[in-house]
């Protein structure tokens, strides 16, 4: 299990245990994933937030919105960060050919 503390206000508030197990073909090498470091990324505006794509995989993505959608999608993960800022992971879908 990896341990990652929860910040807020420069002391640890909580943390997530995540298990980071590989799947059983040993998945995607790891010098073709990109995560950009925190306020990082591709600029990109949706639904007139500003949001930050921090790392997208195939089938995922990581953003960080600097506000919560006022809709979000079923399914996708939030997480609040300083200064009002969104942290989402969600699944997403090739754009129509």
């Amino acid at each position: 299990m990896e341990r990652i503390p929860i910040i807020e206000n420069g002391r640890e508030v909580s943390h997530l245990a995540v298990r980071f197990d590989p799947p059983p073909d040993g998945g995607l090498p790891a010098d073709g994933i990109v995560v950009s470091p925190g306020g990082e990324g591709d600029a990109v505006t949706i639904a007139g937030i500003a949001v930050l794509v921090r790392a997208v995989l195939p089938g995922l993505a990581v953003a960080e919105w600097a506000q919560m959608p006022a809709d979000p999608r079923p399914g996708d993960r939030h997480w609040a960060l300083d200064g009002g800022r969104v942290l989402a992971l969600g699944a997403v879908s090739p754009a129509p050919a």
